[in-house]
């Protein structure tokens, strides 16, 4: 019971301290009871009011060389890749979705096993995995990023069904959300 109530505390305190610049980022900690600690946003607003976004290197500085290296070699733009971490994890490598989704890149485990992932949880084997598919994505839709990033949130099939970026509420935030950090001057990248 008590936990409990600490949980619900935690969530009172992020909806009431986040304030009218939410993003689709915000997470809480959760530690189990062994100790082991993950980010969720389960209960959490989906959608959430727009606000202006940014990107802090304190917040992917440890994995930048990494990040580089792979938009090299995909052909993507780092700010990019970056913009779609900040929206999907902000940055959390213990990030979990309400559906599942895990890690910087929020892949989901029959996604990451087409990339040969063994471990959702390793940042770096999650961020190659990620940026493969991003990329992948990016030359199915021909370099449209607004499709790409829809396919990235809600899947190809909706993108396909609805011939454009699907009507969810979620996706499209979600992709005017990656848009308005990927073109931003000042994202510090």
């Amino acid at each position: 019971m008590r936990q409990s109530l600490w949980k619900w505390a935690g969530l009172a305190w992020v909806v009431l301290t986040s304030g009218a610049g939410w993003t689709q980022s915000t997470w809480r900690k959760v530690t189990d009871e062994k100790g082991h600690v993950t980010y969720t946003n389960a209960g959490l607003p989906s959608a959430r009011p727009m606000g202006r976004y940014a990107l802090s290197p304190t917040k992917y500085r440890a994995f930048e060389a990494y990040i580089d290296t792979l938009a090299r070699e995909h052909g993507l733009s780092k700010k990019l890749i970056l913009a779609v971490i900040a929206i999907e994890s902000d940055f959390q490598t213990r990030a979990l979705s309400p559906k599942g989704a895990v890690g910087l890149m929020q892949l989901l485990p029959e996604t990451a096993r087409l990339y040969g992932v063994r471990n959702l949880w390793d940042p770096y084997e999650n961020l190659r995995a990620g940026v493969a598919h991003l990329a992948y994505l990016v030359r199915r839709y021909q370099g449209n990023l607004r499709l790409a990033l829809a396919a990235y949130n809600a899947g190809e099939d909706d993108v396909d069904r609805h011939g454009g970026v699907p009507p969810f509420a979620e996706t499209q935030a979600y992709v005017k959300k990656v848009l308005e950090i990927y073109g931003q001057p000042h994202t510090y990248v």
